[in-house]
C-alpha cells in the first residue's frame, strides 16, 4: 500500500470534514498502480477482477472526490474518453 497516498487522503479528509471511506482509498490505491492513467470503466473492471465488490458508480464518485481533493488528475483524450491518474506526491 502506498503510505504517502494514504496519508494524503487522511489529511485531506480530516481537514475538510470528510469520513475516510475505504472505497475511496481502494480506488485511489488501484489508480496509483496505473502509470499511464486509466479510464473509469477499465479501473472498475480491474477492481472487479481483483475481487472487490464495488459498483461502477462508486468508482466514478470516488474519482470525482479524488479530483476535487487534488489527489488525482483527469484528462480528456481526443476520442472524449476521460483518463484518470494520481498526481505526483
Amino acid at each position: 500500500m502506498n503510505q504517502l497516498l494514504l496519508n494524503k487522503i487522511t489529511v485531506y479528509s480530516q481537514q475538510n470534514g470528510f469520513r475516510q471511506v475505504n472505497k475511496r482509498v481502494t480506488v485511489a490505491m488501484a489508480l496509483s498502480q496505473f502509470t499511464e492513467g486509466v479510464d473509469g470503466d477499465s479501473l472498475w473492471l480491474f477492481l472487479r477482477n481483483e475481487r472487490f465488490q464495488i459498483s461502477r458508480g462508486t468508482v466514478y464518485l470516488a474519482l470525482k472526490w479524488l479530483i476535487k481533493s487534488g489527489i488525482a488528475n483527469r484528462k480528456v483524450r481526443d476520442d472524449r474518453v476521460c483518463i484518470f491518474s494520481i498526481r505526483p506526491l
